[in-house]
């Protein structure tokens, strides 16, 4: 599972580029897909290792506009789980 560092892959078919990878739900990759001159950033996660690849583009880069990147935190964009069921354990530890 791809889950250390931050990535910056540039592709002209960011779904191909990706295709039986597994990218952790913290993962840092971000797609950069370049058409005629100006570009697109996309973040690219999964929310486990069965779900799909989920895509959200978080900028733009043209020539006369410059960089235009989303300010809204990543852990705000990955609010959605997609239905996932969450399990955990509570211990009842006395210090004494």
């Amino acid at each position: 599972m791809l889950n250390s560092g931050k990535w910056l892959v540039r592709s002209s078919d960011i779904k191909s580029s990706l295709d039986g990878l597994n990218l952790a739900f913290d993962s840092d990759v971000v797609m950069l897909e370049v058409v005629e001159g100006s570009g697109t950033l996309t973040e690219a996660y999964q929310i486990d290792d069965s779900s799909p690849l989920l895509l959200n583009p978080i900028g733009s880069w043209t020539v006369r506009h410059n960089l235009n990147v989303s300010k809204v935190d990543m852990w705000e964009k990955r609010s959605n789980l997609h239905g996932l069921t969450l399990t955990g354990t509570i211990l009842d530890v006395s210090l004494s």
